[in-house]
């Protein structure tokens, strides 16, 4: 027996923020491709921040600001 003050018959994690960074890069990068190629939401076509802002955040998320 351990010196642990609880037993679980499985792993615990400890909680982080990058499952919820990934998938809000993810999801900033999808709908900023839409919204640069067709617009959407009143953003007329062309824009491309949101897409940006989403690649940004997803390379961050994927080990570090690499630009």
């Amino acid at each position: 027996m351990s010196s642990h003050a609880i037993e679980h018959d499985y792993h615990l994690v400890k909680p982080s923020p990058w499952p919820i960074v990934g998938s809000l890069s993810a999801f900033l990068l999808t709908f900023g491709g839409v919204i640069w190629m067709k617009g959407l939401f009143g953003i007329p076509a062309g824009t491309p921040w949101v897409a940006a802002i989403g690649a940004l955040g997803g390379n961050f998320h994927h080990g570090g600001l690499v630009v």
